[in-house]
């Protein structure tokens, strides 16, 4: 054991030994004289995906060749851990900004999932009993929120740098209720238009989860004036949408009926 340790401690020396070399007249000098640095950032492009350790100049080329709004660019990269900088290959914008390799993914809910049985219905998910439109319609906007909160989760767990974030229209006038409600419900609708927003309005929580950042897990984010029109931002979230073993169990669930299994 005291051996083991001599030695380990001899190779440590030696390697630092090395890297003060390497600082003055070595390859890795030359590098970090002559070639450029590596500067990450938090931005986020869902263009790209984390390729495996040292795969950096194959991946960094393929995306290249792929899309013309993608540059290729080489030089070293400096990790607090080691030394000595890095060889490194990444991709930059136009105007050379460094592309990032993580992404969002949105998730868009509704204020529909408050209605309903505010629970997932595993008793009888295809709703073979007690029918009715709204309540199935609050149980799939309730199940796709509850499943997108389980995949954050998740991928937080996996330590993955890709976001996911849920937000919600507000009352927007689309063609939804027109083209598929019965009577009632059209009617009601259309005297409610007049207190709804646009439709390009409506994709602003979107478009905010997409790019804003700081955003936080397990959010809810649309319309913040009594959660139908109005500036976006954080809006309430029931708890019953974030319960962790009914989103575990949707999960599982998932996998089966699909016949897939997918972990972060």
């Amino acid at each position: 054991m005291i051996t083991h340790q001599i030695a380990i401690e001899q190779l440590t020396d030696h390697i630092a030994t090395l890297a003060d070399g390497e600082q003055v007249f070595g390859p890795s000098r030359a590098l970090q004289q002559f070639g450029s640095q590596y500067h990450p950032k938090n931005d986020a492009s869902s263009l790209l995906r984390r390729g495996a350790a040292k795969s950096c100049y194959a991946n960094a080329t393929s995306y290249a060749l792929r899309h013309n709004n993608l540059f290729y660019s080489e030089g070293y990269a400096l990790d607090p851990a080691l030394p000595v900088p890095l060889q490194h290959a990444w991709l930059v914008d136009e105007v050379g900004e460094v592309i990032e390799t993580s992404g969002r993914i949105v998730v868009v809910g509704s204020n529909g999932y408050k209605m309903g049985d505010k629970r997932i219905r595993f008793e009888d998910l295809n709703f073979d009993n007690n029918y009715s439109a709204w309540n199935a319609y609050a149980q799939s906007k309730l199940a796709q929120m509850v499943f997108a909160y389980e995949l954050q989760r998740r991928v937080q767990k996996a330590g993955k740098t890709v976001q996911v974030h849920v937000c919600h229209p507000g009352a927007s006038r689309t063609g939804l209720i027109r083209d598929t409600a019965d009577l009632k419900t059209r009617i009601l609708a259309t005297l409610l238009l007049a207190f709804a927003q646009s439709a390009a309005r409506g994709s602003w929580p979107e478009v905010m989860c997409a790019t804003e950042k700081g955003l936080e897990a397990e959010k809810y984010y649309g319309p913040t004036r009594f959660e139908m029109v109005g500036p976006v931002g954080e809006c309430a979230l029931e708890a019953f949408a974030l319960e962790p073993d009914q989103a575990a169990k949707l999960w599982t669930l998932s996998e089966q009926k699909t016949a897939l299994s997918w972990t972060p």
